[in-house]
């Protein structure tokens, strides 16, 4: 989503042993997301993000603005690159020498 600017409403699984929060706090922090706690998420919250959010033009520029910021352009390529660098060599042989 950070890629092409899309403003994100994210809701980190809160069983996946907090990975998911971490991931999506800096997004949120940037201003490029709205992150609602699991338990705090209704339907009725998500209706009413997106009618503060949606019509607001000047909030979702800047949200795109600070998700495009987010932007890493490529990380998927590097880490696939790790990983068969990893699988083929080992970790001596990574790219970053894990």
């Amino acid at each position: 989503a950070c890629l092409h600017g899309v403003p994100m409403i994210v809701v980190p699984y809160p069983h996946a042993g907090g990975h998911q929060r971490l991931n999506a706090e800096p997004v949120a922090a940037s201003g490029a997301a709205v992150l609602v706690d699991d338990e705090a998420f209704t339907t009725e919250r998500l209706l009413a993000l997106v009618r503060e959010i949606v019509p607001d033009a000047e909030r979702l520029s800047a949200m795109h603005d600070a998700a495009m910021a987010a932007a890493k352009p490529g990380a998927a390529q590097e880490i696939a690159q790790i990983v068969r660098s990893v699988a083929v060599g080992g970790l001596a042989g990574s790219a970053s020498g894990l």
